[in-house]
């Protein structure tokens, strides 16, 4: 198993974050398979358009962890070589609680801004440069989400890499004196 820098820089697929989140993290996944923590969702089943479910592969949902977990985790597989923000935006805007419900809307499930983690793969497969990021929507009151991601790819240095996990601050290289 290679180190920990490394192991962070070499995920490009969302079965080996999930393997990352368990093994290094302590996420309860334990000898489960990718099919078997997930729920698959179709892009017009979130409410994207036909152009926007152009730009998506996959669309997952972690099963919840623990009996009334109250926050959703996200895996969203887009073709694009960059993160599209818009799509994110629409996908959120079909998961958050409303304050006006339709009827609809009480058959899905449904949660707080706060509380939603999209986690993202994107970029160019044929080079090799594929992307993964933690995205979060931060919310005040009256004001539009702001998105807050958190990403990495193979060309980041170990110094990146310690921010996107703290705990590699003992694994991280360093130049030798």
């Amino acid at each position: 198993m290679p180190n920990t820098p490394d192991r962070l820089r070499s995920i490009r697929k969302f079965d080996e974050l999930i393997r990352y989140l368990e093994d290094e993290l302590e996420w309860p996944l334990q000898q489960y398979g990718f099919d078997e923590l997930t729920f698959t969702y179709e892009p017009k089943e979130l409410g994207l358009r036909e152009e926007d479910a152009a730009k998506v592969r996959k669309i997952y949902q972690l099963r919840p962890l623990e009996s009334g977990q109250p926050w959703g985790i996200f895996f969203v597989e887009f073709e694009r070589k960059k993160l599209p923000v818009v799509v994110l935006r629409r996908i959120l805007s079909y998961l958050v609680i409303r304050k006006r419900a339709s009827a609809n809307q009480a058959e899905r499930a449904a949660w707080q801004p706060h509380d939603l983690l999209f986690i993202s793969a994107f970029g160019d497969e044929a080079t090799e440069q594929r992307e993964i990021a933690f995205a979060h929507f931060h919310h005040d009151e009256g004001d539009l989400p702001t998105l807050r991601v958190l990403g990495w790819d193979g060309s980041d240095t170990p110094l990146k890499l310690e921010h996107v996990d703290p705990s590699l601050g003992a694994f991280a290289a360093r130049p030798a004196r």
